[in-house]
C-alpha cells in the first residue's frame, strides 16, 4: 500500500474514531502524521512541519488573546449592548446585520478569511447573550463574507481573477462577483429559514427580549467606559485598520494590541492565555499537518486523477466545481482556486470543449461555500469564539453544513452557470 493512500485512510479514520472517543481531532492527526509522514514514509521533519499551518495557527492565537482581553475587561458586553440597541433588541434582524456587514466589510477588501476573523468574535458574543442559535448567525455570517469575497479588490477576487488571466480566458472579474453575491444572499435566505429565522420574526418584542437580554441592553449605560474599555475599542479599531487599510497580518497584529492592553492590566493576562481557544487552535493545526502530508505524498493528485478519468464535456465543470468544494473544505479556498481555475481550459480541452466562463462560476462558488467547515479558517473562527453551544457539537454541526454545501454549492453552481448558462 502506498503512503499516498495510507493517508487517506488515516484521514477517514481521524474522524471515525472521533465520531465515537472522546479525543481533540487535532492531536490524533498529529500521531497519525508522525506514523506515517516520519515511521512509515521517513520524510525528513522538515518536510512534514511544511504542513503545519503556521499563519492560521498565529492568526486563530493572536485573535482568540486579543478578544479574550476584551471579554474580561468587559469590553465585549458593552459592544453586544451596543449592537443590540441599533436594532431595538429585535434580534430577528441580528443575523441579516451581521450577513451584511460581512458583505460590505469583505467586498471593500477585507476578503472573506480577515472578515470573519474582525467579526465572528462579536457575532457570536451578541448570540449568546440574544439566545440564537450560534449556526444561524455563524453560517450567515460566512456566506455574507464570501457574498462580497470576489470583488475585484478583495483577495480572493484578486486571485481568482489572476488564475482566470493566467489560464488565457476573459476577464470574468465582475461576473464572478455579481455571481458570487447573488447565490450567497439565496444561501441566506435559506439559511434563516431553515435555523430558526421564521421564529425569531413570529415572536414578539417582548418575547424575544429576555431579561438577560434587556439587562445587556442596559450594560453600562449609566456609567462611561472605563479607561481600559476605551483602549480596547481603540486597539479592535485598529486591528481593522492595520488588517484592511496596512494589509498587516491579523494574528501578529491581534498578539501586539493585545500585549498593549495587557500592560494597562497585567493581572489579567493569564485569564487571557487561559481563555483563548486552545482546542480549537491544535485541532484545525492537527488536521492541516496531516492534509499537507497528503499533499506532500499524492494524495491529493490522486484523486484529482480519478476525476478527470471520468468526465465528459458537460460533467468536467461539475467535476471540477465538486474537487474544489472538498479539497476547501479543508485548506484554502485561495490555493484551491490559484490551483484549479488554470486547469480548466485543459481539462475542457481534453473532454472536447465546454462553458469555461460557467466553469469557473461554478468553481469559485462551490470552492468557497463550504467554508463554514471548522477545518477551515473562517470556521474555525466561528468554533474558537462560540459561546453558548458545547464545542463539540458545533464542530460536528458546521462540519455537516459545510460538506451539505459541497452537493448544494456544486450541483447548484453547476445547474446555473453551466447547465443553464446565466451569466
Amino acid at each position: 500500500m502506498s503512503i499516498a493512500v495510507m493517508s487517506l485512510i488515516a484521514l477517514v479514520l481521524v474522524f471515525v474514531i472521533c465520531a465515537f472517543v472522546p479525543i481533540n481531532v487535532g492531536t490524533l492527526a498529529f500521531a497519525f502524521t508522525f506514523i506515517i509522514g516520519i515511521v512509515i514514509g521517513k520524510l525528513k521533519l522538515v518536510e512534514v512541519l511544511a504542513g503545519f499551518p503556521t499563519d492560521l495557527f498565529i492568526l486563530l492565537g493572536g485573535v482568540s488573546y486579543m478578544f479574550a482581553i476584551a471579554q474580561i475587561n468587559g469590553t465585549m458586553s458593552r459592544i453586544t449592548s451596543a449592537c443590540l440597541k441599533l436594532i431595538r433588541g429585535n434580534v430577528a434582524l441580528i443575523p441579516w446585520i451581521f450577513h451584511l456587514i460581512a458583505i460590505f466589510i469583505s467586498a471593500i477588501g477585507a476578503g472573506p478569511a480577515v472578515t470573519t476573523t474582525l467579526l465572528a468574535p462579536i457575532a457570536m458574543q451578541v448570540t449568546a447573550e440574544a439566545g440564537i442559535s450560534p449556526l444561524l448567525v455563524g453560517v450567515m455570517l460566512v456566506h455574507g463574507s464570501h457574498g462580497g469575497s470576489y470583488s475585484p479588490v478583495s483577495p480572493m477576487g484578486v486571485i481568482a481573477n489572476g488564475a482566470v488571466a493566467k489560464a488565457g480566458l476573459p476577464d470574468l472579474s465582475w461576473t464572478l462577483f455579481l455571481n458570487s453575491l447573488v447565490f450567497n444572499i439565496l444561501i441566506a435566505v435559506a439559511v434563516y429559514l431553515l435555523f430558526g429565522g421564521l421564529k425569531l420574526i413570529r415572536r414578539s418584542r417582548e418575547e424575544v427580549m429576555s431579561d438577560k437580554l434587556k439587562a445587556l441592553m442596559e450594560t453600562g449605560s449609566e456609567q462611561p467606559l472605563t479607561f481600559q474599555q476605551q483602549a480596547t475599542l481603540a486597539g479592535i479599531a485598529a486591528l481593522f485598520v492595520m488588517g484592511l487599510g496596512f494589509k498587516y497580518h491579523v494574528g501578529f497584529s491581534a498578539f501586539t494590541i493585545g500585549v498593549i492592553l495587557t500592560l494597562l492590566a497585567p493581572k489579567e493576562e493569564r485569564k487571557a492565555v487561559e481563555q483563548m481557544a486552545w482546542p480549537t487552535i491544535i485541532m484545525i493545526a492537527g488536521i492541516l499537518t496531516l492534509v499537507g502530508l497528503m499533499a506532500k505524498v499524492g494524495a491529493i493528485d490522486l484523486i484529482a486523477r480519478g476525476i478527470g478519468q471520468v468526465a465528459t464535456p458537460l460533467t468536467a465543470p461539475l467535476l471540477l466545481a465538486g474537487a474544489g468544494g472538498v479539497i476547501s473544505l479543508y485548506s484554502a479556498t485561495g490555493a484551491v482556486l490559484a490551483a484549479l481555475i488554470p486547469m480548466v481550459p485543459a481539462v475542457l480541452a481534453a473532454v472536447g470543449g465546454g462553458n469555461a466562463a460557467g466553469a469557473v462560476s461554478s468553481l469559485v462558488i462551490a470552492s468557497s461555500v463550504v467554508d463554514t467547515s471548522p477545518l477551515s479558517i473562517q470556521g474555525a473562527m466561528l468554533l474558537a469564539s462560540v459561546k453558548n453551544m458545547d464545542r463539540n457539537t458545533f464542530f460536528k454541526q458546521l462540519l455537516l453544513w459545510g460538506i451539505a454545501m459541497i452537493f448544494v454549492g456544486t450541483v447548484l453552481s453547476w445547474l446555473i452557470f453551466v447547465v443553464i448558462g446565466l451569466p
